[in-house]
C-alpha cells in the first residue's frame, strides 16, 4: 500500500485525493492520498512531518503556507529548489526526506498549452506575489525568458523579503500599488496570479487593481494564467475572458504537477490519457 498526503492550510478545497486516486487506478496501484490541515496557531510542522516519516508514508505534497518553511526539515534539496526557495514535492526514501519543486513543471505546461507554443525569449511576462507558488511560476519562466515584473502586496512580509533577496537582480519587483502597473500589462503577453486572491471562499476577489479594457490599447494576444482552481474560473479569469484573452486555469497546473509528483513518490509514468481523463473528472 501506498501512501501520500497533502500538508498545508487549509486543504478542504483541494481535489488532489481524487487526481492522485485516478492516476493510482490507471497504475493498477493499491494507493491512498489525504489531505493534513496544518493550522500554523495549534499545530507543529515539524511533529506532522516527523509523523508521516514514523507511519512510512511515500511521499507527500506541500501548499501554502509551508513551501519555504518545510526547506528546514529536509534531509535534500534539489539545486532548483534551492534557488528559488520554494519545495512542494516531497519523497520519503529510507526516513530521509528529500524535496523538489513540481509546481513549476505544472507552470509552464499549462501556460504553453493555452498559448500553443513553449515560453520563449521574447515573452513578457507580469507576475503577482511572492509566496511559494509565485517562486515556481518565476523560477520556471526565468528558464526561458528574463523579461519578467512582479508585483507584491504587502513590503514587510517573510515572503516579500525572501523573494527579493533571491529574485531582485534577475527581474522587476515592484509594489502592487506602483504607478508602473498599468505600463507593465500593457507591455506583457503573460498576466500570472500566483496569489490566493479569488480563491474560494473569496471568490469575488480579483488581484487586479484596475479595469483591464485599458489593456485594448495594445493588441497583443495575451495569456491570463491564475494558479487558483476553486473556483476553475475565478474573477481574474473571467475579466480575461470577457476581453478574449486565452487563459490557462490553476487545474491544469495542479494537474500537470501531479503528474510529475506522481512519478516521484510510485515511479510510474501517467499518460495523456489519463491526464485527459483526470481533467474530465474533476471538472464535473
Amino acid at each position: 500500500m501506498i501512501y501520500t498526503a497533502l500538508v498545508g492550510y487549509p486543504t478542504k478545497q483541494s481535489l488532489s485525493s481524487r487526481l492522485f486516486q485516478i492516476y493510482a487506478s490507471s497504475s493498477l496501484l493499491e494507493y491512498a492520498h489525504i489531505k493534513i490541515d496544518v493550522k500554523p496557531e495549534e499545530s507543529s510542522l515539524r511533529e506532522i512531518i516527523s509523523s508521516i516519516k514514523k507511519i512510512g508514508f511515500s511521499g507527500f505534497n506541500v501548499t501554502i503556507p509551508y513551501k519555504l518553511e518545510i526547506m528546514e526539515l529536509l534531509d535534500e534539496t534539489d539545486e532548483f529548489s534551492k534557488e528559488i526557495g520554494a519545495v512542494n514535492t516531497v519523497k520519503v526514501k529510507d526516513n530521509k526526506l528529500y524535496g523538489c519543486n513540481t509546481d513549476y513543471i505544472g507552470t509552464l505546461k499549462s501556460i504553453e498549452k493555452a498559448l500553443g507554443r513553449v515560453v520563449g525569449f521574447d515573452d513578457k511576462a507580469v507576475v503577482f506575489g511572492t509566496g511559494g507558488a509565485a517562486k515556481a511560476v518565476v523560477g520556471g519562466l526565468l528558464k526561458y525568458t528574463s523579461k519578467i515584473t512582479v508585483f507584491y502586496r504587502s513590503p514587510q512580509s517573510m515572503r516579500t523579503m525572501d523573494f527579493l533577496r533571491r529574485f531582485s537582480d534577475k527581474v522587476d519587483v515592484l509594489p502592487l500599488n506602483s504607478s508602473k502597473v498599468n505600463s507593465k500589462m500593457l507591455d506583457a503577453n503573460l498576466v500570472c496570479n500566483a496569489t490566493p486572491v479569488g480563491m474560494t471562499p473569496n471568490i469575488s476577489a480579483t488581484i487586479l487593481p484596475f479595469d483591464i479594457k485599458s489593456l485594448r490599447a495594445n493588441k497583443i494576444q495575451r495569456v491570463f494564467f491564475d494558479v487558483v482552481y476553486s473556483p476553475l474560473h475565478t474573477v481574474f479569469l473571467k475579466q480575461a475572458l470577457d476581453e478574449g484573452y486565452l487563459i490557462a486555469d490553476g487545474l491544469d497546473m495542479m494537474i500537470y504537477q501531479g503528474v510529475e509528483a506522481f512519478k516521484i513518490w510510485t515511479d510510474f509514468d501517467v499518460s495523456r490519457s489519463i491526464v485527459q481523463e483526470a481533467k474530465d473528472s474533476l471538472m464535473r
